[in-house]
């Protein structure tokens, strides 16, 4: 079993399943990159960036658990890499709802040694009409995160929203939290937030938020009722 802890996954019962175990893993995540990009159909693609740092004398990181926003991801359309070699076992998580895992197969990171994981998967759905303005779209995203119990140090988190095409770079509205900067990307067509916290904590719940006009994505993909702004 794998006690990575990420959003959804209960400590305790994690400490109930693994009682003798569950302290030998120690680890810091020194990135946590995530890009959440929406395309015309309203549908998202999420792509992560992880670096995992395995602590001496731990015990070796040989699955990775990664929350995702809901159940409607598409588990045929994830990929994974870590050191330049695909991992073909991702699988739903086991613990981690809704998430999948990724089992690094001969690519296990053992007790002193780091190295990144690159995942993406497509979401059928993570769109709903913004509660203040009804010709809005609106999507919150959580990046996963880490138990307390089982990481240490600070996170370098960055967090990317890239709307779909034909949104005009004045158009999107970010929630609560502003971003750190935002840019028009002339290949995808569409304008970029980014949030960036240098001294993120790795077990930190940090949620994001933006909005842009429906009208650039297919009526169907939008949920309603709305949930909730960040």
């Amino acid at each position: 079993m794998n006690p990575l802890a990420s959003p959804a996954r209960p400590l305790a019962a994690l400490l109930l399943a693994a009682p003798g175990l569950a302290q030998d893993y120690r680890f810091a995540v020194p990135l946590n990159q995530s890009f959440v990009v929406i395309d015309f159909q309203g549908q998202a693609t999420i792509h992560y960036r992880l670096t995992f740092a395995c602590q001496p004398q731990a015990k070796p990181i040989d699955i990775v658990d990664i929350g995702l926003p809901n159940h409607s991801f598409i588990l045929g359309s994830a990929e994974a890499s870590i050191r330049g070699r695909i991992l073909k076992d991702i699988r739903i998580s086991e613990y981690v709802k809704p998430g999948v895992e990724v089992h690094l197969d001969g690519q296990t990171i053992l007790p002193g040694d780091s190295a990144t994981l690159a995942f993406s998967i497509k979401l059928k759905r993570l769109l709903y009409t913004d509660d203040r303005d009804k010709d809005y779209a609106s999507f919150v995203f959580q990046p996963t995160w880490y138990g307390s119990e089982y990481v240490t140090g600070a996170t370098r988190l960055e967090c990317h929203f890239v709307f779909p095409p034909g949104v005009k770079p004045d158009e999107p509205r970010y929630h609560k939290t502003a971003f750190t900067e935002s840019w028009y990307d002339s290949a995808a067509g569409a304008p970029v937030y980014c949030w960036v916290m240098e001294d993120a904590k790795p077990d930190g719940q940090y949620v994001f938020g933006a909005s842009f006009p429906a009208k650039y994505v297919e009526t169907s993909s939008i949920q309603r009722p709305p949930q909730p702004l960040s």
